[in-house]
Order: C-alpha cells, then structure tokens, then sequence
C-alpha cells in the first residue's frame, strides 16, 4: 500500500497466495472469493491483485465460511493498522478518509450507493452517517471495557 500525505491510499498491489492442501476440492473459489475481496472497503484508484493457490503437503482446504474473503480482509486490516501507525494517524480515520464513499466503485468494479426500495431491509443512510455511528459504538465499546476491569478466570483455582 502507498498513501499521499493526507493518508489517502494511492496504491494497493496485493499478492494472495493460500494453501490449497493435497488436492484442489473447492480451492478455485476460495481463491476468487480471497481475491475480490482483497482491497478491502477502501478507495484506491490504482489497485493490482494477484492470487494463486499452491499444492502442498497439508490435509486439503477448502471452503467452509467466507470462502477466502475473511483471510484477505484479515490480512488488509492488519496493512491498514500498520499504516496508520507508520503516517502516526488513528486507524479509525484512515479508514474513514479511504472508505469507499457512495458512487464510487470496488477494485473489482462493484459501484457502492443507496439501496433499492426492493432491497430488504433498506439502507437509507449515507456511508459516512453509518461509519460514524460506528466510530461512536466502537468508542463507546472502548469505554466500557475499560471501565468494567478485569476478569479473573477462576477455572483452574480448587
């Protein structure tokens, strides 16, 4: 990944490659899924995603929920983490900056808006509405957990 100085991304040029196990069962589809989902929610014009699945000596692997999507979403956070701690910006906000907002498209060509009347339920809220009612819910979590202390696992005492 690559930003500017405002910490927008720029760049992404992902390399996905997993453990397809001794036979390939339903690795193609885990692959592709792994590989849409790769960039993330994130606005980045010049997006390169490559992905492979090798043959190894594991048991085989396939698909049993998300079908590679949550690895490679796993894997963007964590990337996302390390450049807000690198630029020394909030994780929270670069994500923010770098949302996809309504109109724009997915690296994958997914356009992003409003939903349908038809869809079920209907979301009506505009992108940065629902992400900052959930930077509220996170900090809002943050808060109780810190002021609810600590538990002690009491498992192992007689």
């Amino acid at each position: 990944m690559s930003g500017d100085g405002e910490g927008r991304l720029v760049a992404q040029d992902i390399e996905v490659v997993m453990d397809g196990g001794a036979y390939v069962t339903l690795s193609p589809v885990v692959l592709s899924r792994g590989v849409i989902h790769a960039a993330g929610p994130y606005a980045c014009d010049d997006v390169r995603i490559r992905g492979r699945v090798v043959l190894t000596n594991s048991p085989p692997h396939g698909a049993f929920r998300g079908f590679g999507a949550p690895q490679t979403i796993y894997a963007n956070e964590r990337q996302m983490d390390r450049v807000a701690q690198t630029i020394g910006m909030d994780p929270i906000e670069l994500r923010r900056r770098n949302l996809i907002r309504d109109g724009q498209s997915t690296a994958t060509g997914q356009v992003i808006g409003l939903a349908s009347p038809r869809d079920h339920p209907p979301v009506n809220v505009p992108v940065d509405q629902r992400v900052a009612a959930g930077q509220e819910a996170l900090r809002a979590g943050d808060a109780a957990d810190s002021s609810a202390g600590s538990v002690k696992d009491k498992s192992n005492e007689q």
